[in-house]
């Protein structure tokens, strides 16, 4: 394997100070130290913290990602799917809470530019969501008188209410049960 492109190490170098120092610790000059590279390096590649952020949170979950596409590809429903997507997504919040309080604090600003799901952008989870329900309504599971992507918006949003809650609620839900709810819920109301 070669050596990391400036990127990988900006990547690298914030996940790293999100967990030892939370989102507030992490900024751009602790980034770039950590790095080891110029300031202008750092703004060729993001033009933000949150950029940053957003762009970790795709990076991360990509190994989740291609675990669900290995299960649709041995025959698991889209449904099966997207449930063992959000246990372990739920799983990967409780096991890094600090980068899970990075996202849900940059929901409210990069995350939301890109609504709704960038369909050109992959690497985005709702944009991998909305294709999972697509292949359920494709398949006749999932009602289809509701755009995918909207509903990608509207399940995505009750998983990071959930996330949110299990950060700052004084009597903290437990995450998996309320991902796995939330996850059943939402299929009520979307089955055909």
């Amino acid at each position: 394997m070669g050596r990391k492109s400036s990127k990988e190490v900006i990547l690298d170098a914030a996940f790293e100070l999100v967990e030892e120092v939370g989102y507030d610790g992490a900024t751009i000059d602790a980034i770039i130290a950590r790095a080891g590279i110029a300031r202008g390096t750092f703004y060729y590649n993001f033009k933000s913290k949150e950029a940053v952020i957003v762009a970790l949170a795709r990076h991360k979950f990509r190994p989740l990602a291609e675990q669900v596409e290995a299960k649709l590809a041995s025959g698991a429903s889209p449904l099966d799917a997207l449930e063992v997507m959000v246990g372990q997504t739920m799983q990967w919040n409780l096991d890094h809470p600090h980068f899970a309080e990075a996202l849900i604090r940059c929901s409210q600003t990069e995350l939301g530019k890109s609504l709704p799901p960038d369909p050109n952008n992959p690497a985005s989870f709702r944009s991998f969501v909305a294709g999972l329900i697509a292949r359920g309504q494709e398949e006749g599971s999932i009602r289809n008188d509701t755009p995918a992507q909207m509903l990608a918006v509207m399940l995505t949003s009750l998983l990071l209410h959930g996330i949110a809650a299990w950060l700052y609620a004084p009597t903290k839900p437990d995450l998996q049960v309320w991902g796995q709810k939330a996850l059943q819920l939402f299929w009520e109301g979307c089955r055909k």
